[in-house]
């Protein structure tokens, strides 16, 4: 059985952001012993295994990488937990589940990703969510500092932005985001290089992302204090039609989000006083609140631009409890859709 003991040394050591020289102190050896275990120049004595696992809080079998692969395994059906539990919404049986992880599977820095994400999208009180929010920066900082892992660096690293902006520090979330890849490029220069099928998968992919890529600037210029009721209208109708013509009826997960830009688009109309096309979108917000909460488990897609890709819904986590027709309903409740309330179209909307 091959035994992984210097690199099990050199992961659990810098998840605790300790240098040699201070496992060495701790442990009362020269700094110059770890350094040779580290570089798989020679293992500890025996007489040293014991007190090395006591300090890191491991198992001897596991600091000897015997359990290695039964770990991966056991860490990968906690991963699979937690998606599952995001893809319905159940963030709050996250937080428990992965603390335990973490401290069972120090060194795996996938688990301590999902807790950051899960800590970040808590929904909760804004003091609790402060909090659940530094923690989660914090989280994503020490991936950084360690992780060598491209994908979990670009995902720390993302997460950091958004949580350094939701903490007021939006200087340092510009910086962080200065620093991200072109992930989006990358992934369009990658299709030049491949050809058959893999080429077809990679450009309908590239549909998608660059669909909500859109969708996301569109919403951000929506937000724009500037912008003024009708572009806002005009705004919302073209971030829907780019939806609609990427996805061509095949919405799945997108489809909260043709939910939500209908229901802005309801709110802008009001306030310019169209209120049978504010109805329209509202009628269209809900069905696709309800397209949303019915999405299939697993589907292939059968339009132009995306045929043959397959959707998974646990891929896509949701950000509350219960059916999304539920919070939409909730939100037709508040006081800008009072003047609606005796419509019979707006009372058809709350039943759907």
């Amino acid at each position: 059985m091959k035994i992984e003991i210097g690199g099990n040394i050199k992961h659990l050591r810098k998840a605790r952001g300790m240098t040699q020289e201070a496992l060495a102190d701790a442990l009362g050896i020269s700094f110059q012993a770890v350094s040779k275990w580290e570089r798989g120049d020679g293992y500890p004595d025996i007489t040293i295994l014991p007190p090395l696992a006591s300090f890191f809080g491991v198992t001897l079998d596991a600091l000897l990488g015997q359990d290695a692969e039964k770990d991966a395994a056991q860490a990968q059906a906690i991963l699979d937990e937690a998606c599952a539990n995001a893809a319905d919404g159940h963030i709050a049986a996250n937080i428990p589940l992965l603390r335990e992880a973490v401290k069972r599977f120090p060194g795996d820095d996938r688990l301590r990703l999902q807790l950051a994400r899960s800590l970040h999208a808590l929904p909760t009180d804004a003091a609790t969510a402060a909090r659940n929010t530094e923690e989660a920066a914090e989280i994503a900082e020490r991936i950084l500092e360690r992780c060598t892992e491209s994908a979990t660096r670009h995902q720390a690293q993302t997460l950091l932005c958004y949580a350094y902006a939701d903490l007021g520090l939006r200087e340092k979330a510009a910086e962080q985001a200065h620093a991200l890849p072109e992930v989006l490029s990358c992934r369009l220069m990658e299709v030049d290089f491949l050809e058959g099928d893999a080429k077809a998968q990679a450009l309908r992919k590239a549909f998608i992302s660059c669909a909500e890529a859109l969708d996301w600037q569109f919403y951000r210029l929506y937000r724009l204090d500037a912008a003024d009721e009708r572009e806002r209208v005009r705004l919302l109708q073209k971030a829907l039609t780019v939806l609609e013509t990427v996805l061509d009826g095949e919405y799945l997960h997108l489809a909260v989000n043709m939910a939500e830009r209908n229901l802005w688009l309801a709110q802008a109309q009001l306030r310019l006083g169209e209120t049978e096309n504010a109805l329209d979108a509202l009628e269209r917000a809900a069905k696709f609140a309800a397209e949303y909460d019915d999405q299939p488990q697993e589907y292939e897609y059968q339009s132009l631009l995306l045929r043959g890709l397959r959707f998974h819904r646990d891929d896509y986590g949701k950000s509350c409890e219960g059916k999304y027709g539920d919070w939409l309903r909730k939100r037709l409740q508040e006081p800008e859709f009072r003047a609606l309330q005796g419509e019979e179209r707006f009372l058809r909307v709350l039943e759907v």
